[in-house]
């Protein structure tokens, strides 16, 4: 994994077309969300219980991320957005990309991100929420509750549109700050990372239908949260120890 400090930052000889790649994503980003921002409060107001309990428990998760083993590290696989595709699933695009900014904020905080690159995690997110969005309504998957078989099939191909969105846009930020091969950087923990976050995203789906049955489901999906996280702690443990 790229040292912290590295990726605050840009190069010289790459500067402006880093940073202009940066403007770009979170212009995206914006464009994204802004149509959906009149009914955040409506939807916000009315909220049922399994909502805020989602939208703290994305807050919380975010402090155990899922980094890829010893020396494939590149980049941290986020719990919160189990939670934050779920609220897409349930309650709309614009109150899950303010979720998923929202627990991304605390994370960005503590590490020290700078304000260039937790923009552009925001916008990212936008841009991925918005590809698996966009699937799910072009391809009949919305509403998502009450869930039929096909909507399945759908949440499974807006799974993998939000991970090649997310994957694609974060590998080519990298290639433009560190340079190197994009095909390779691209490639680079790809398995591993899709693994992770599409697993990740086809949970939501059994959380957004537990969350229908019953609020107190939704923390249940902390356990099966915590023992990948225990998994990939141990995997690298092992893999550095080899």
């Amino acid at each position: 994994m790229q040292p912290t400090a590295l990726r605050n930052s840009a190069p010289a000889e790459r500067t402006g077309r880093f940073y202009g790649y940066l403007a770009a994503v979170i212009t995206a980003g914006l464009a994204v969300t802004v149509p959906f921002l009149p009914g955040l409060v409506p939807t916000v107001r009315h909220a049922p219980l399994a909502f805020w309990l989602m939208a703290v428990l994305a807050l919380v998760a975010d402090t155990r991320p899922f980094v890829t083993p010893g020396r494939r590290q590149s980049a941290a696989v986020y719990p919160s957005v189990c939670f934050g595709f779920a609220i897409m699933l349930t309650w709309g695009l614009g109150v899950a990309i303010v979720v998923q900014a929202a627990a991304l904020l605390p994370h960005a905080w503590y590490h020290r991100h700078a304000l260039s690159r937790t923009a552009f995690n925001i916008g990212q997110y936008a841009v991925s929420y918005g590809a698996a969005y966009g699937v799910l309504a072009g391809l009949g998957g919305l509403p998502f509750l009450p869930v039929g078989h096909h909507q399945v099939v759908i949440v499974g191909i807006a799974s993998v549109a939000w991970f090649l969105t997310s994957h694609l846009l974060v590998s080519t930020a990298i290639w433009l700050r560190f340079g190197g091969g994009w095909g390779r950087i691209v490639r680079r923990s790809a398995a591993y990372e899709a693994v992770s976050w599409i697993g990740l995203l086809l949970l939501a789906a059994v959380l957004a239908g537990a969350a229908r049955e019953s609020a107190w489901l939704v923390p249940v999906v902390i356990i099966p949260l915590y023992a990948v996280y225990r998994t990939a702690r141990l995997s690298q443990e092992q893999e550095q120890l080899a």
